[in-house]
């Protein structure tokens, strides 16, 4: 079956086409841009939306029902997930950790032939976007919390207009860790605190020895992927494929 995944964010709307666990296609557009003929074009049987933005999943909800004559899933924190959540304030935890994190774990199993993690190992999430978050999942399949951070481009924009003279800068153009000018300066420091960040999480993860495996996402991911030096796996369509495994899980539920 061809699963329609949509992660509504707060500025775009993310798209994945599914088949079999394989993206077929993806696409990101504005909350403005998605349309019956946008939708047609994916040629889907199924839909299942994960959003942070109500009104666009009621507009793309109706699209879906009334052109499509589709109901689709949508993912909310009361969904069934293969991931137990043990987090002090589920109230307040993002529905894109959560998609980010399964679809971690629907990778992880895939690649084991398993359908629990080990004991001796630990899956991190990275999502490189607005936000830097990052995401533990325990053996067997239990989110544990993370770290949150402000992302990249976040960073640059509050220099850019919290002060007076520092300006944006391409975040693609780091090439050393000792800026030469000012510009080189910020995208250093920008850099090496997402880096610097990500780096500490990992070694206190593996003081009691555990094998952290690491899987890195977001729109930003591109830089920090140039860079960073641990060893990671980058999936840019991690949160959508988290949407998509957990479309399949109700689809099998509920023959």
């Amino acid at each position: 079956m061809r699963i329609l995944s949509c992660d509504i964010g707060n500025s775009s709307i993310k798209f994945g086409l599914y088949s079999e666990g394989k993206l077929l296609d993806y696409s990101r557009i504005s909350h403005e841009e998605f349309s019956h003929a946008f939708l047609a074009k994916m040629d889907f049987e199924f839909a299942a939306i994960s959003s942070v933005v109500p009104a666009v999943t009621d507009k793309l909800t109706e699209l879906l029902e009334t052109q499509f004559r589709i109901t689709p899933l949508i993912i909310s924190k009361s969904s069934e997930f293969s991931l137990e959540i043990n987090y002090e304030t589920p109230e307040t935890l993002g529905i894109d950790r959560i998609c980010g994190a399964e679809g971690a774990l629907f990778l992880y199993n895939k690649e084991n032939d398993s359908n629990k993690l080990r004991q001796d190992e630990l899956v991190l999430t990275v999502d490189c976007g607005t936000a830097t978050t990052i995401n533990v999942i325990k053996s067997p399949g239990i989110f544990s919390g993370g770290v949150i951070a402000p992302g990249l481009t976040t960073m640059m924009n509050s220099l850019n207009s919290g002060t007076a003279q520092l300006p944006k800068v391409d975040l693609f153009s780091y090439n050393q860790i000792i800026g030469s000018n000012t510009e080189s300066c910020i995208v250093s420091g920008i850099i090496n605190a997402t880096l610097g960040l990500l780096e500490r999480t990992i070694a206190e993860l593996t003081k009691d020895n555990k094998n952290v495996i690491t899987y890195l996402t977001g729109g930003n991911s591109d830089i920090i992927a140039q860079h960073f030096e641990k060893e990671f796996f980058h999936v840019k369509d991690l949160v959508l494929l988290g949407i998509y495994s957990l479309a399949k899980k109700y689809l099998e539920k509920n023959k």
